[in-house]
């Protein structure tokens, strides 16, 4: 998935055709932010709107963000942030993208392993020391995208470390969700 390979295309578009038309699927999301390798072509060929990738979520970002301010990645891997990916999300400026990968971290490769020797506190901390690094080489970071769909449970605990809104697949998930099932306006409370 992370080249893009071909064969998973029509896979992708064969299960997305089957939830539309056994569920009733009224939109498809796709997990990892490699996803994105394929959204052009799943988009045009499903009857849904198609989030194919959290890295839809870049150019919005950093269109809310100061033109001097930059965003900082948790990638899976810098290497699947190839430029198709970016183009296939809309993001024509990775200058203002500070990327770190976690595929490195002990924990991360345990995970990876599915041997069963995974601890999600010892992940959670490797992720936010990773993350607590970033940000404080690059104090003109001023929002994180999680890339990795592994990565989501710690977006709190990211977001407690650095003081910085989290973006992750969840959130693109609960937004996309509350557009396709509207519920009716009760005020706030």
């Amino acid at each position: 998935m992370i080249a893009g390979d071909p064969v998973l295309k029509n896979l992708i578009i064969e299960v997305g055709k089957e939830l539309i038309e056994t569920h009733g699927v009224r939109a498809v999301v796709g997990a990892c932010g490699s996803f994105a390798n394929y959204k052009s072509d799943v988009a045009a060929a499903l009857s849904v709107p198609v989030f194919m990738s959290v890295m839809l979520q870049v150019p919005m970002i950093l269109r809310s963000l100061k033109p001097t301010e930059k965003l900082g990645i948790v990638a899976a891997a810098k290497k699947a942030l190839t430029r198709r990916v970016f183009e296939e999300c809309g993001i024509t400026d990775a200058s203002r993208l500070v990327i770190e990968e976690v595929k490195d971290l002990p924990e991360f490769h345990n995970l990876l392993q599915c041997g069963g020797r995974f601890n999600t506190s010892r992940l959670e901390d490797q992720v936010v020391d990773l993350a607590t690094q970033m940000v404080t080489r690059n104090p003109e970071i001023h929002g994180l995208l999680i890339q990795c769909s592994d990565l989501p449970p710690y977006a709190s605990a990211i977001q407690n470390a650095t003081g910085l809104p989290v973006f992750d697949m969840n959130g693109l998930v609960e937004w996309v969700n509350q557009t396709m099932v509207r519920q009716p306006y009760v005020g706030f409370v």
